[in-house]
């Protein structure tokens, strides 16, 4: 019923508590690779230069992992690539920060700071929010935009509703396909 997570790497260390046989951290280095295998696919897989994993004193099971240099995570078509990430057990939360892209299929968001929290069906990203829609149905019906031209949207922030599939972009809020522009707050 649980996932099952596989990790390699060229080196690993185990730092244990002081007289204690409960470890506090697990470091890797060199050709990190993280595989969470679910009941049902797709293979959830990350990779980065380096990673770092904290134990809650208490209940010695894992609170925090946090990969870091050239991390990479790919799920089905979703790919996200950053210069760091943080995974927080507890709440199930990822933050990617260090030049995140995210994207999938038919979409690129670049941003400061992405924030993934799938408890609440949500995705946030905020700073220099920047994203690209590019492969659109070749039957869309007509509207706004031209279906075989991307589609650019820009923000301050963005909020994604998963579940709905909701985007909501706001402050400096700009959608522009060629010369048609939308700007809002």
């Amino acid at each position: 019923e649980r996932d099952k997570t596989v990790l390699t790497a060229k080196t690993f260390r185990l730092l244990f508590a002081p007289d204690s046989d409960r470890i506090e951290k697990f470091t890797a280095d060199d050709g990190i690779r993280v595989d969470v295998i679910a009941a049902a696919p797709p293979v959830k897989t990350s990779t980065s230069d380096h990673l770092e994993a904290f134990f809650d004193a208490d209940t010695r099971q894992l609170s925090q992992l946090h990969q870091f240099g050239n991390f990479h995570y790919r799920e089905a078509d979703q790919d996200a690539r950053a210069g760091e990430a943080r995974y927080f057990a507890e709440t199930r939360r990822t933050v990617l920060k260090d030049s995140p892209v995210v994207k999938d299929a038919s979409s690129r968001t670049s941003a400061d700071v992405f924030e993934f929290e799938p408890s609440q069906s949500l995705v946030k990203a905020r700073g220099n929010v920047r994203s690209v829609f590019e492969s659109r149905a070749k039957n869309a019906p007509p509207g706004m935009f031209q279906s075989d031209k991307p589609v650019y949207a820009s923000a301050d922030s963005l909020e994604v509703e998963t579940r709905n599939g909701i985007a909501t972009y706001r402050q400096r809020a700009k959608l522009w396909q060629e010369d048609q522009v939308i700007r809002a707050s």
